[in-house]
């Protein structure tokens, strides 16, 4: 529980194997994580926009006293799944968009994650999804999400991203999202650039209206593909190709 008194994280079912362990080296190999039947809650103070999980990580950098410096951790997890999990995320600071994805309260039911190969690197992470499944608060239902994920400390590059719900399929070769520093992300109109390649996928407007409300009402089926490139608030398409009912552009 946080210190509202508020659940953090709970679950029925916590399983993990540990293959090796080199302490002195910061040298960890983890075979398994297993988590079932559970719930992440993370919410943001609606005054200060602290993360109701601070206090955790205050206490870890208060006991860590030590003026020596470190080895950057090298972590090694081999297979991580979740079954079953609820996953709620609320910036108190903002109001709740009444249609749409809603990036400040994510609210994800019956997620199922697969996922294997971490690989932490000091700050540098990477691991594949093997497969991911839910449905958020909106009413998109994702039916199968997979990638190989590198989180870098200027970028977030995803290869071979495929996104499958029941009317759309996605097919992103590359999908990177660079940027000076994390903090980017509280201005992503201006700050984020897009360099995407999408394969000839298909794209049911319903889906895409989630994500732009401006689309709501429209469910005709797109056949698209082209690149992506620039800031969101000056996005560049090139190589587009477009079929909508019986036109191609």
């Amino acid at each position: 529980k946080d210190l509202k008194n508020d659940t953090l994280v709970s679950m029925d079912e916590l399983l993990v194997t540990i293959d090796q362990v080199k302490i002195a080296k910061n040298e960890f190999v983890l075979g398994q994580l297993a988590l079932k039947k559970g719930k992440i809650n993370v919410q943001r103070d609606k005054n200060t926009g602290a993360y109701n999980y601070d206090f955790i990580a205050d206490y870890f950098a208060s006991s860590d006293k030590s003026t020596t410096k470190s080895k950057p951790i090298k972590l090694d997890l081999k297979r991580v799944s979740l079954h079953n999990f609820h996953v709620k995320y609320d910036d108190n600071r903002f109001y709740t968009l009444p249609y749409g994805v809603d990036y400040d309260h994510l609210d994800l039911k019956n997620v199922h994650l697969t996922a294997s190969h971490f690989k932490i690197r000091g700050n540098d992470v990477a691991f594949n999804i093997d497969k991911l499944r839910f449905k958020d608060r909106a009413g998109i239902n994702i039916k199968h999400l997979s990638a190989h994920v590198s989180i870098l400390e200027k970028g977030l590059h995803l290869r071979d991203l495929k996104v499958k719900t029941a009317k759309t399929n996605i097919h992103f070769p590359k999908f990177n999202f660079d940027f000076q520093d994390w903090d980017a992300f509280n201005s992503f109109d201006d700050e984020v650039i897009f360099d995407a390649f999408l394969a000839p996928s298909m794209i049911n407007l319903k889906d895409i209206s989630y994500f732009a409300p401006e689309l709501k009402g429209m469910s005709d089926r797109i056949a698209l593909s082209g690149h992506v490139s620039e800031r969101l608030r000056n996005l560049t398409l090139t190589d587009l190709h477009l079929r909508f009912g019986q036109g191609s552009f």
